[in-house]
């Protein structure tokens, strides 16, 4: 007990994991009392771990191992805490909750999509102004949207509707989809699934996918990934990975259809998907089938809850020499915790033109972000690039006015464009131009159609991983004692059994076992304290309230800031737990 530090000290760098072996002022080098307590049961622990089968790492490792976890997206893992037994074999269903604060404005929590659709509907008549509440993490974006930043003002709502434990919301399921054509699988996700459980949705499906194919789910070669894998990958850059675990993805196009001009990736994902949205206007009690384009285009007046989306299996490529490309692009000032200036996502089918090295486009879609005062799907620009014969440069010319008329049209106007400035609107339109020309060039690529100096801008982008690196030093011995073996004071006697614990203690004749008894509600005032039912159970002696002290009734050193041992006749609980009697 209380050994540990060693000459030498090590360091971690890059956000994720940074630990100290010595050199710190004790025998642990950060200080830590675990360390101190338990270093050689971990050290014990270390030698197994070395000696272990690969895959037994470390537990200070274990986030570096997590984070090369293709599957989790780079996120840390989220797991719904399971119900109470019982809850799930319950006849009727569980009760809604419903509270409404001192401003008149109500929270409402159902559990089940009856609960969920009734409360709505019988809110929407006094409370118009209402919100459905999933992660609540619009809230550190809405001030760039509603025109209070940098002020952090949150829009405010008559109601919310908390839609976090409707079980039907939160279904996700890998779906095998069977067409005329071929048979592939598809994804079915409940609107409260967070972003996080969405990633790792989709990349699952892209490996089933690719399990029947008898191909990898990034594709042959770079250019050909899975549009399931380019969107999850795109849906990665969405602010950072707390926002990510806890926001839904329907939130995301929630807010968008509230702000249009909000460069949504998810939108843009799911439209570049093809996703159907199954919606429910709540004014109406209607439930629809819509695109993502239909439900940009409804009227921001209506009420509607997204329930859920299903995403049908991507078209393959042509079996004949045909090729699938699926990109999709973020420009941003960073990395994380940043929206896209303008975000773009397109899956191009392009087949060998025969005229020696250029492609034919045979279906296409492309989504575009961030250009215009709403996310578009440009449909002038499909259908340049299916009329086509070669990817020729009067193609590409023609194809570059159908962009140009696609923006026109779903209305160009960023004024103040708080992002870019003056020169924005010119900017984005540029950046949409080129993005699209990249997609094109990588259509081409595969056919050998692309010069030497342009193949560079036609590769995706590439990924950058975690940076890590580290550092060791040795303790310069004239800062003894830092860096030496320091035992804690009683470790010795601990060690060899000579300490003495509360347990311990032989407890004389007529000894009293006493238990506390703590307030269940907080926000209330303690107005009389009945001791009456305890005292009439058998076995007890007395009942100690604040009263019965002889001394002071606090805990605090601070005379300024008192803490009652118990809590006085009178007195405020703020919190549950708050010591009544003994």
């Amino acid at each position: 007990g209380g050994g540990g530090g060693g000459a030498a000290g090590s360091a971690r760098l890059g956000g994720e994991h940074r630990r100290g072996e010595g050199g710190g002022g004790g025998e642990g080098g950060d200080g830590c009392c675990k360390r101190r307590c338990a270093g050689p049961t971990g050290d014990c622990q270390k030698g197994a771990c070395e000696q272990a089968a690969d895959g037994c790492c470390d537990i200070e490792d274990v986030p570096l191992k997590l984070l090369q976890n293709p599957m989790t997206g780079r996120q840390h893992r989220v797991e719904k805490l399971a119900p109470p037994k019982g809850y799930a074999a319950r006849e009727s269903a569980p009760p809604a909750l419903r509270f409404t604060g001192p401003d008149g404005s109500v929270y409402c929590k159902p559990k089940t999509l009856d609960q969920l659709v009734g409360m709505t509907q019988e809110l929407i008549a006094d409370h118009p102004n209402l919100q459905f509440v999933g992660g609540n993490t619009s809230l550190g974006v809405t001030k760039y949207l509603n025109g209070t930043a940098p002020r952090a003002t949150p829009d405010k709502y008559d109601a919310y509707v908390d839609v976090n434990d409707v079980a039907e919301l939160g279904e996700m399921a890998v779906t095998m989809i069977q067409t005329s054509q071929f048979a592939d699988a598809g994804v079915r996700v409940g609107a409260a699934v967070p972003l996080t459980e969405l990633i790792v949705l989709l990349k699952s499906a892209a490996e089933d996918s690719a399990a029947m194919r008898g191909a990898s789910a990034e594709g042959h070669n770079p250019s050909d990934k899975h549009p399931f894998v380019a969107a999850a990958d795109h849906i990665a850059k969405v602010a950072n990975s707390q926002v990510r675990n806890a926001g839904s993805w329907a939130g995301n196009l929630a807010m968008q259809h509230k702000y249009p001009t909000f460069p949504s990736d998810v939108a843009l994902m799911l439209a570049m998907l093809q996703a159907q949205l199954r919606v429910l206007n709540v004014t109406t009690g209607e439930e629809d089938t819509l695109s993502v384009e239909d439900y940009w285009a409804r009227s921001g007046a209506e009420v509607l809850l997204i329930l859920n989306a299903t995403i049908a299996p991507a078209k393959p490529a042509a079996a004949s020499g045909g090729v699938r490309i699926s990109r999709t692009d973020k420009v941003m000032q960073r990395h994380i915790n940043s929206q896209a200036h303008v975000n773009a996502g397109a899956v191009l089918y392009a087949v060998d033109a025969g005229t020696g090295g250029q492609a034919r486009i045979t279906d296409a879609i492309v989504i575009m972000g961030g250009v215009s005062n709403r996310s578009f799907r440009a449909s002038r620009v499909e259908e340049a690039l299916v009329s086509a014969e070669a990817m020729d440069n009067a193609a590409l010319l023609r194809v570059f006015d159908a962009l140009s008329e696609d923006i026109d049209s779903a209305g160009m106007g960023f004024a103040p464009d708080h992002a870019l400035g003056e020169g924005g609107v010119a900017y984005r339109r540029s950046v949409a131009h080129s993005l699209l020309y990249k997609y094109i060039l990588a259509a081409t690529l595969p056919f050998g159609g692309v010069a030497e100096d342009l193949e560079r801008s036609a590769r995706p982008t590439p990924e950058r991983g975690v940076s890590t690196g580290a550092f060791y030093y040795q303790p310069h011995p004239k800062e003894a004692p830092i860096g030496e073996p320091i035992p804690k004071v009683g470790a010795r006697v601990q060690c060899c059994g000579d300490a003495k614990y509360a347990a311990d203690a032989v407890l004389p004749r007529g000894a009293l076992w006493g238990s506390i008894a703590y307030t269940t509600k907080c926000a209330v005032q303690v107005l009389a304290i009945d001791t009456a039912p305890a005292l009439a159970v058998p076995g007890v002696v007395d009942v100690a309230t604040a009263p019965d002290i002889p001394g002071q009734n606090t805990l605090a050193v601070d005379p300024v800031h008192d803490e009652f041992f118990l809590l006085p006749i009178g007195e405020g609980s703020p919190t549950v737990g708050q010591p009544l009697a003994v």
